[in-house]
């Protein structure tokens, strides 16, 4: 089968595309014929060889032993068919359409999965929503609504909200009911958060902050929330954004960091020590939230889906050849919305 392959970390012009036996399923395994999947900002890293999936820290929290090594088939989100299930696999049939999230190996034309880690899709879903749904809505009512109890009297200040995760959070935040601003480094960004809903829109672009730039844009962000303040912060940057954010927040506000792609921010604790603030760290997989065990979240989900209250927004659909084209956008920052492979081009 093809399959996107990193035969050694180092920079993701080095994955390429190669024909590799197709995975055989363990008996608690589930194997996916793919038609779609995800480009992540955490693939970048897996290929680099500086994430956590890289190394044995997550087998305590998958209850098993993760493989880990080289070469490696990166990609962690897919969408498509079940070809095949092991003897002990319960819930799951040949031909069943299905999501699913794994920690290596999406970027291939089959991919195994753990039960849990899979949901069927509605019969409306297409492939490609189905392949680029999960890690967004997912990430983003794990931290809005289990995370920070979010309502409709909050205000949410959403940083990085051209990000596939960051418009996700929008969709979220507004089918919750609570109100929106959106920030993000382009126009075209704040664009496509507009078009999911956000009530208001500051551009705080891509040069460095100095600290007169800090407090201005601290200052933007206040007159952006008005009276009601800011009460929630969903964080997908970091970095010098995230200091301005933080000075514009409420008492007993509920600042989550959820990524950092623009660093890892310096964090003014006194800030948050005067305000009574919450500093909430968001990774779903750290607290084994995966699709299949977490049902009712992902029909919850699934139900605003069909509603037309989520739609992911695909900034691109790209062959398994061009994982590097699509890697890029994300590495230099230009990506909108979600990436996606094409795994049958």
């Amino acid at each position: 089968m093809r399959a996107v392959l990193c035969r050694q970390f180092g920079p993701i012009e080095d994955i390429a595309v190669a024909q590799i036996d197709p995975p055989s399923p363990a008996a608690d395994e589930v194997l996916v014929g793919v038609e779609t999947a995800s480009v992540q900002f955490v693939d970048i890293r897996v290929i680099e060889g500086k994430s956590l999936l890289n190394t044995t820290k997550l087998d305590a929290h998958f209850g098993r032993k993760i493989k880990v090594g080289l070469p490696l088939v990166p990609g962690t989100e897919a969408a498509g068919t079940v070809l095949a299930v092991g003897r002990e696999v319960q819930g799951f049939g040949a031909g069943d359409r299905v999501l699913g999230t794994c920690l290596t190996g999406a970027w291939a034309e089959q991919a195994v999965f753990r039960p849990a880690e899979l949901a069927r899709i509605p019969d409306a879903m297409s492939f490609q929503d189905a392949g680029a749904f999960y890690v967004l809505y997912f990430t983003a009512a794990y931290a809005l609504q289990t995370r920070a109890a979010l309502t409709a009297a909050d205000t949410v200040l959403v940083l990085g909200a051209g990000s596939g995760v960051g418009l996700a959070s929008i969709e979220v935040a507004k089918a919750v009911g609570a109100r929106v601003i959106a920030a993000a480094s382009t126009e075209q960004k704040l664009a496509a958060a507009a078009s999911r809903g956000a009530d208001e829109l500051v551009n705080y672009g891509a040069g460095t902050l100095d600290l007169g730039a800090q407090k201005a844009l601290a200052a933007r962000f206040k007159a952006a929330a008005g009276e009601a303040g800011i009460s929630v912060v969903a964080d997908l940057v970091g970095g010098q954004y995230a200091e301005p954010a933080m000075r514009a927040i409420n008492f007993k506000a509920r600042y989550l960091s959820i990524g950092f792609s623009a660093g890892i921010p310096a964090i003014p604790m006194h800030v948050i020590f005067n305000k009574n603030a919450s500093i909430i760290g968001v990774e779903p997989v750290a607290d084994k939230r995966l699709p299949g065990e977490i049902p009712e979240l992902m029909t919850r989900l699934f139900g605003w889906y069909l509603e037309g209250r989520l739609k992911p927004l695909i900034g691109g659909t790209y062959g398994l050849n061009e994982a590097v084209t699509a890697l890029r956008l994300l590495q230099e920052r230009r990506a909108i919305g979600r990436i996606l492979l094409d795994v049958r081009r």
